[in-house]
């Protein structure tokens, strides 16, 4: 499956156009995409809250909850590099590493021993 990664102009135009996420994902994954979430793009669309404009806050709170649509159906999240180093030494050292993926139990991140997961997150 190949990930696309919608900035926060395409989150704000499926938003405002109501695009049905469920629909919307079936149609990429017949083609071999998904979306998934970037912390850029979390970081972005947060700095709606950075005021105290009501208009600015309500519309990141609209935001938040159509992009939450996409997460609770499975897409995943990307992870800063400090956590795949962390989670690359814990795998080596015997410890326990953080991965994720769309369809891992609940939520965008899962936990797991895989050595081989973490090293195909880190190429």
């Amino acid at each position: 499956m190949k990930l696309i990664y919608p900035d926060t102009i395409i989150w704000n135009l499926l938003c405002d156009q109501n695009v049905d996420p469920v629909t919307f994902l079936q149609q990429l994954n017949a083609k071999g995409y998904t979306l998934a979430l970037s912390f850029h793009t979390v970081y972005e669309l947060g700095r709606n809250f950075e005021t105290d404009d009501p208009s600015r806050i309500a519309r990141g709170k609209q935001l938040f909850s159509y992009v939450k649509q996409y997460l609770d159906l499975g897409i995943p999240c990307t992870k800063e590099l400090w956590e795949l180093i962390v989670a690359k030494g814990r795998n080596q050292f015997g410890g326990e590493g953080i991965s994720h993926g769309p369809r891992q139990g609940s939520g965008a991140f899962q936990r797991t021993n895989s050595a081989a997961a973490v090293d195909e997150e880190l190429r």
